[in-house]
């Protein structure tokens, strides 16, 4: 950046207002709207000249520039301006796939103790936890002042200034990860040079590697492998969220001592939509240990939770939070190493994400699983602890804590708590995700989420509304990244799971 560029970033960031209103989030179920203040930040230098554009398009083709402009109603069209052109270049909105803003998150206006609000529709938003009561949340960003989320439309928190215990968390980047052609999906980068190429579409068999994007991995053919070197203890407890498109099969090392697929010694856990089993194999020979029904062909996504107890040779999986098999190897423990490893087998797509890895103390789910554990509140502490019960507030910087089976209340420090995860106030019933013409869903700059319908875009002000947003008026620094038309199939190589 030339020198008289960043004169005007850093006067432009003087000016920048870190409270410049309040968003009141209302519940979906709530009929009437009140009017909402909107919320206008003053980007460094306006938005413009920071770094190159990047528009994507459904069928993989690429181009470099910046983007003037959004209308839904209108011409319902996107304006791009690219250098080459002698014209701003129109396209469709509905052969958009992704535009990448490049805009960098300003120094010094973020939260000193930023906590994560999960929202139920996946959003994620990020700011300093003022306050938690039985209606809602609210929670202090740098771009918006406060923002009240109803109590029923978060599914949980994650405070700040906790030191995890976890082994491992992860992956937030591609640091001791290995495996045959991984690659880093986000640098993707154009240089500022025309790539209308359209991309190559996964030949049948095909094993290309696992890619890194946003905190995640993906697979997209089968074969390849990736994996990194874990220290186990001699119980652990193996966790991750996967999305997947299709039949999937992964097959989940640990306790390896070879970083391939079929050697060495080491257990396999394979998983199906349909079912799942175990293997020990030692030097390369495989023995199978048993296998289970899993019936998820409904489903598209799960958290899984491999528990192992090395010393008395068990294996525990725990999907969603309900136990579905225990094993034993009468055998002895055939781990013999500090490999975790996962395979793609099948031909389904698949986004492997929210990895963590803790020391296990061998508590199970109570029988009943999921829907038992979920119709109460739950706050995971430093140490791995959870305690189970009724969260009555969070101010000043303390949990108010209500045990339901003693009656008795405690107050428990936010810097000891991990995790705050919410009771479902309501039965779980089948929901169809509605994807509203229009709908976009946007990375913020600070790492956060917001899915929304997007009305207008200009260089000063972005517009649109949401199912639990009354209006959205943001300046376009906000966000990093939009992802249109998340309804629709993506090429070969792209995310297609719409995150």
């Amino acid at each position: 950046m030339k020198e008289t560029s960043s004169i005007k970033y850093i006067a432009c960031l003087l000016m920048l207002p870190l409270a410049a209103g309040a968003i009141v989030i209302k519940s979906v179920r709530s009929k009437p709207k009140s009017s909402v203040t909107p919320i206008r930040v003053s980007p460094p230098g306006g938005g413009r000249g920071v770094a190159e554009q990047v528009i994507e398009m459904l069928n993989g083709d690429t181009l470099s520039g910046a983007l003037l402009g959004y209308s839904f109603s209108g011409e319902n069209s996107v304006v791009w301006k690219y250098d080459g052109a002698r014209n701003d270049i129109t396209f469709k909105p509905q052969s958009v796939a992704r535009i990448q803003l490049q805009h960098k998150m300003p120094p010094n206006v973020g939260a000193k103790n930023p906590s994560r609000v999960h929202l139920r529709n996946g959003d994620v938003l990020i700011g300093e936890l003022a306050m938690v009561n039985d209606e809602g949340v609210s929670l202090s960003t740098w771009y918006g002042g406060t923002l009240t989320i109803p109590r029923e439309e978060v599914t949980h928190i994650s405070p700040a200034n906790v030191v995890s215990n976890a082994i491992y968390e992860g992956p937030n980047d591609m640091n001791g990860w290995s495996g045959a052609g991984l690659r880093n999906a986000n640098v993707r980068m154009l240089n500022g040079a025309l790539r209308m190429q359209q991309q190559r579409a996964v030949p049948a068999g095909s094993k290309q590697g696992w890619s890194f994007r946003d905190k995640a991995f993906y697979s997209f053919s089968s074969g390849p492998h990736i994996g990194r070197k874990v220290k186990f203890p001699d119980s652990v407890n193996i966790e991750f969220d996967l999305n997947w498109r299709g039949h999937f099969q992964l097959a989940t090392y640990f306790y390896g001592d070879q970083m391939k697929p079929y050697s060495g010694s080491t257990y396999n856990l394979t998983l199906s939509p349909s079912s799942v089993y175990l293997q020990r194999m030692r030097n390369g020979s495989s023995q199978n240990i048993g296998n289970t029904n899993l019936n998820m062909r409904a489903k598209n996504k799960a958290r899984f939770s491999i528990r192992v107890n090395r010393k008395k040779s068990t294996v525990t999986l725990v999907v969603d939070g309900q136990v579905r098999q225990q094993w034993t190897d009468s055998t002895g423990f055939a781990g013999k190493g500090d490999v975790l490893m996962f395979v793609n087998q099948g031909s389904a797509a698949m986004k492997l994400s929210d990895i963590r890895i803790t020391e296990w103390d061998g508590s199970l789910p109570s029988p009943g699983g999921q829907s038992g554990r979920e119709s109460k509140d739950e706050l995971r502490l430093a140490g791995n602890n959870v305690l189970s019960g009724k969260i009555k507030w969070v101010r000043d910087g303390k949990v108010e804590f209500f045990f339901e089976a003693t009656g008795a209340e405690q107050k428990i420090p936010l810097d000891k708590v991990e995790r705050i995860r919410f009771a479902k106030r309501a039965p779980d019933a089948p929901e169809l995700e509605r994807v509203l013409p229009g709908t976009v869903r946007a990375l913020l700059v600070d790492g956060g989420r917001l899915t929304f319908k997007l009305d207008e875009w200009n260089e000063e002000q972005v517009t649109g509304e949401s199912e639990i947003f009354e209006e959205i008026d943001f300046r376009p620094a906000v966000f990093k990244t939009l992802e249109f038309n998340l309804d629709q199939q993506r090429s070969a190589e792209d995310d297609p799971f719409g995150f």
